[in-house]
This record gives C-alpha cells, sequence and structure tokens, in this order.
C-alpha cells in the first residue's frame, strides 16, 4: 500500500472510532508524511496545540497498527511552513481596490473597528474546556465560508465565546480586507428588524444584510418565541449560506435545547459545526490570569494566583475583575497585595460565594447513606476501598457543588492536602467519561444534594 492509501484507510477507521468533533478538527487536517519502518510521520497544523493531538494519539496509532498488520508509532510534526510569496500577494488587497477613495471602498459593517481589540487568537488561553472550539475558530477564519458554516458555539456566561467570535473577525480582517464583516448581538439585530417593519424599510435591511460577507451573531437564544424574526433570519442564513459566506453563532445552549426556535431553523444552526465550551479548569483560570498578568504589566505570587484560579471558578470575567480590584486596591492603598488582603477584596465578587446553603457535611451524609457507610468514616483516613471511592465522589461533589477551594476541601476531609482532591476529581471525571452507568450515579446523587 502507498502512504496515501495508508492514510485514507486509518481516516475512514477513525471516522467511527472518534466523535465527529474531534475526527474534523483534528484527523481530516492531519498530513502524512512518510513512513518509516514502524514510524509514521504526520504534519499538523501549525495552529494545533499539540497536546491535543497527544490525547488522540493512542486511537491512532491502535488504528494505523491494525491496518498494517505490526505495531506502529505515529510521530506528530507541526506544520511551521512559513507563506509562500503568493499565498501572501493574495491576501492583499488589489492594487485597483488600494487605490480607491473612502467614499468608492465599500462600508465596512461591522469590520476590526467594532470589534474589542482584545478578543484576538493571541490573546485567547486555550485549555482542555475549549480546545475543540479553539481549532474550529481557526480553521473558520482561515476559509470563511468553506469549513464549518454555520459554526455554533454554546456555553456559560464569561467562557470565551464572544472571544472567539471576535477572533475570527479579527483574523479575517487581517487577511482578507475586502470583505464586509459585521459583528452584532441578536438583541440588536431584533431591534434592526422591528424598526425597518416600522419605517418601512425592510428592503434596506434586506440589502445591508445580502452586501455581508461574515456575519458574527452573539446569543442567538434571544430569537426564541419570536416567529417573524425567526423567518427573517432563516432567509438571511439561507441566502449566507447559498453565497458561502460565513455565519458564527454563540448561545448559552445547544440547538436542539432551543424549544421555542422553528425545528427548521434549528436544523439550519446544526448544519455546520456544533461546539461546546466548557468552564476552564483550574490549569486554563492559572492561564488566563498570567495571561491578563502579562498583557497588564502586572505581577503577583504563586500562592495568590492559585488562590483567585481556586476562588473563581465559572466565569473568565470574574477572574478579570478580580485582578483589576486587587490592583486598584494596591494602588489607592500604596500596599503590595498579599494573600489575607486578596482574600478580603474578592470575597464577595464570585456568586460562588454566596450559595453555601449547601455544606460538605449534608454532601458526605448523603453520599454515605448512598453507599450504606458511615458519614465519620467518609471524612476519616481508613484507606478501604469502599470508603476511599464514597470518599473520592464525596471530595468531587463537594467541589462541584460548593466551589470551595481544593485545600478547604481537602481540610473537611481530616486535612488531606489539596493534591489528594485533584487526584479524586480527575479519578470521578475519568470513570464518569467512561462508564455512564456511574455518570449517572453521580447527577443522582447532585440532584439529591442540591434539590
Amino acid at each position: 500500500m502507498s502512504l496515501d492509501d495508508i492514510w485514507k484507510k486509518t481516516v475512514d477507521a477513525l471516522e467511527s472510532k472518534l466523535n465527529h468533533s474531534v475526527y474534523m478538527l483534528l484527523i481530516k487536517r492531519i498530513v502524512p508524511v512518510s513512513l518509516d519502518e514502524n514510524i509514521l510521520y504526520l504534519k499538523i497544523p501549525g495552529t494545533m496545540n499539540i497536546s491535543y493531538f497527544a490525547e488522540h494519539k493512542g486511537t491512532i496509532d491502535d488504528t494505523v497498527s491494525e491496518i498494517l498488520g505490526m505495531e506502529t508509532d505515529v510521530v506528530a510534526i507541526q506544520d511551521e511552513t512559513p507563506e509562500s510569496a503568493a499565498e501572501k500577494a493574495s491576501r492583499k488587497p488589489s492594487a485597483m481596490i488600494e487605490k480607491q477613495s473612502d467614499a468608492q471602498r465599500p462600508p465596512r459593517l461591522g469590520a476590526a473597528p467594532h470589534l474589542n481589540p482584545k478578543y484576538t487568537f493571541e490573546n485567547f488561553v486555550r485549555g482542555s474546556t475549549n480546545q475543540i472550539a479553539y481549532e474550529a475558530a481557526r480553521a473558520a477564519a482561515e476559509a470563511p465560508g468553506n469549513v464549518y458554516n454555520p459554526l455554533f458555539f454554546y456555553g456559560g456566561v464569561g467562557i470565551g465565546k464572544t472571544h472567539l467570535m471576535q477572533a475570527i473577525g479579527h483574523y479575517i480582517a487581517s487577511t482578507h480586507p475586502n470583505l464586509i464583516i459585521s459583528y452584532k448581538t441578536t438583541n440588536w439585530f431584533i431591534h434592526e428588524y422591528t424598526t425597518a417593519i416600522r419605517e418601512n424599510r425592510m428592503h434596506d435591511f434586506r440589502n445591508h444584510y445580502h452586501r455581508i460577507d461574515v456575519l458574527l451573531l452573539d446569543d442567538i437564544q434571544f430569537i426564541e418565541g419570536k416567529e417573524s424574526t425567526q423567518e427573517e433570519f432563516h432567509q438571511i442564513f439561507n441566502d449566507f449560506y447559498e453565497r458561502k459566506k460565513q455565519v458564527v453563532l454563540t448561545c448559552d445552549r445547544p440547538p436542539k435545547e432551543l424549544p421555542r426556535i422553528a425545528d427548521r431553523l434549528i436544523s439550519r444552526l446544526s448544519w455546520g459545526l456544533v461546539c461546546d465550551i466548557q468552564q476552564p479548569d483550574f490549569e486554563t483560570r492559572v492561564s488566563i490570569i498570567r495571561n491578563k498578568l502579562d498583557i497588564e504589566g502586572n505581577y503577583l505570587p504563586e500562592d495568590i494566583i492559585n488562590y483567585i484560579a481556586e476562588y473563581i471558578r465559572t466565569d473568565i470575567r470574574m477572574l478579570e475583575g478580580a485582578l483589576n480590584r486587587l490592583f486598584a486596591y494596591s494602588k489607592v492603598s500604596g500596599k503590595e497585595i498579599s494573600l489575607e488582603s486578596a482574600e478580603k477584596i474578592i470575597k464577595d465578587i464570585s456568586p460562588d460565594s454566596k450559595k453555601e446553603a449547601v455544606s460538605v457535611q449534608k454532601i458526605v451524609k448523603i453520599v454515605a447513606n448512598h453507599y450504606n457507610l458511615d458519614a465519620a468514616a467518609v471524612l476519616g483516613k481508613s484507606r478501604k476501598k469502599e470508603l476511599a471511592l464514597a470518599r473520592s465522589v464525596a471530595m468531587y461533589l463537594a467541589y462541584d457543588i460548593t466551589k470551595l477551594p481544593q485545600s478547604s476541601i481537602g481540610n473537611e476531609f481530616s486535612g488531606r492536602d489539596h493534591s489528594t482532591v485533584i487526584y479524586s476529581l480527575e479519578k470521578i471525571r475519568s470513570e464518569m467519561e467512561s462508564d455512564p452507568e456511574f455518570k449517572k450515579t453521580i447527577q443522582y446523587l447532585k440532584d439529591r444534594i442540591t434539590g
């Protein structure tokens, strides 16, 4: 078999082994380079985080080995080939366009000047919870209208959906300067539409959208229940799709969980790629804080960085707000920031700090009852297998529900170190991913605790 044949068989086999997002964002973008005895060298895009490839390397290794009938190792090489002169030239506006006066040049409806200058790919901190969304955003930005159209990001508040969306806009504005880019909130789209109806300007409204090349629409969930607006957006979407113009949408839920949107529009929202962006994990939150400090030219000791990352877990904006408050305090007071002062200054920032109706003791009691164990034993130091499992479950649920720092949870469990808590969290997450029944048990316990 030729190298291309080997890789084609591998790609076909991996389609059924990996989820669709990984298959499209990773496998489909890999190019085989060479096969040297039992080592297959593969080229991955230079924008891709090598750790993302590493997560799925084992599956790729096994699949290639099955096809070749011998144990084979795959090695990734990042493509860092610089742009050719022809590629660079293709990204520049033609001489004729450059010579046009401002009056002749088409208006830039919502192009880069209307985007937040901080929301770029360079400033986006990648982690395990947003890697797929980041790769999808890069792919759509590099070939607008040709891949993942529409591109649909969903997730909670303050986790980076708008950042990624606007990063796409910035990238396209820099590489395709003649494209008209429009960033809008859905509420503004609704306002434009209702105003056009009231002022009898629907022809102008539709022409406006027909001239746009890249539409970035935030918070599409607000179109729910508005049948007339949905019908108009449906027509606009069809026009974009037929012209191969890029549409990027954000939402707080996946399309299938928007019951008050017409089925045919839900179907269209799912045509491209739907990406879930989850709350950042601890390591990503630490990276976000460090990135923010680097950008602003500020410094904080590691213990304060770690405390903030543990304390504020649900919202990136709150992380930034905490930093802003700390440095404002330091500037006004003329004092350096200590861990003690940091705890006092940010204690009322996170909504998590207001919800301690559920205690760790309550969680442990419910978990212990479920496993027919004594709550004191679960909190204790015995390493018996049945107690260790219940203890790990209780730690996971305590961290998930109370939002307490890992060190505080460890203290509740007979003064255990936070590294023990981290181990328990990873253990339970891994078990939930591999065992659907166990995942249902965790959800059942969570519902009992919070219900």
